[in-house]
């Protein structure tokens, strides 16, 4: 069975000042697979701090209030963040987020991601592991849930190209829509006006 996806984002960053940013995203993406397809839009709003602390690390913290369209409905969630980098060039990123029940509609309800990274001949690699529980669809009158794990790694092939290859399954309690399926993206550098 084949199964396509596709996505895109844009984003406007605005540095307002002493190290605080004002942000707004606004994404789109589909699934497509033999008996269902797919489509989400969502718009972000979001407010991040720049800071650094002794140990020579720099932070960027990060909350923000997003708002996703699907074919169906509507929801609300609330998205935090927490990135480091090291003076030896290590990174760590976390991120969460938290979304309101929709009622008769599968509906992502929370999510985590973790990322680590380092300097690989000058380049960045990255490798992240991420988790999202989505509940409250139907499907002839059985009750869905899907819980998603997906481990990736990515590398900076160029300063304006990179690599993903990864492995992603979802359990669904729904056997139709539990898959597992290994994931391999290429990523072009943002265009910067």
């Amino acid at each position: 069975m084949g199964i396509t996806r596709r996505s895109a984002n844009i984003c406007s960053r605005n540095h307002i000042e002493n190290n605080w940013f004002f942000d707004g995203c606004a994404d789109a993406s589909g699934l497509e697979r033999e008996l269902a397809k797919d489509s989400t839009q969502g718009l972000t709003i979001s407010t991040a701090k720049l800071f650094s602390t002794g140990s020579g690390a720099f932070h960027s913290t990060s909350v923000g209030v997003r708002r996703q369209f699907n074919e169906t409905y509507e929801q609300n969630q609330i998205q935090l963040g927490w990135n480091t980098v090291r003076n030896k060039g290590a990174y760590t990123g976390f991120n969460a987020s938290i979304g309101e029940a929709v009622p008769n509609q599968l509906a992502q309800r929370q999510s985590l991601s973790a990322t680590v990274g380092t300097t690989v001949f000058d380049r960045a690699l990255t490798a992240t592991a991420a988790y999202s529980y989505a509940d409250g669809g139907r499907l002839l009158g059985f009750e869905r849930n899907d819980t998603t794990h997906s481990v990736s790694i990515n590398y900076s092939v160029t300063t304006n190209f990179s690599v993903s290859v990864g492995y992603r399954e979802t359990d669904s309690n729904i056997d139709y829509f539990s898959e597992s399926e290994p994931t391999f993206s290429v990523r072009l550098a943002p265009i910067r006006f």
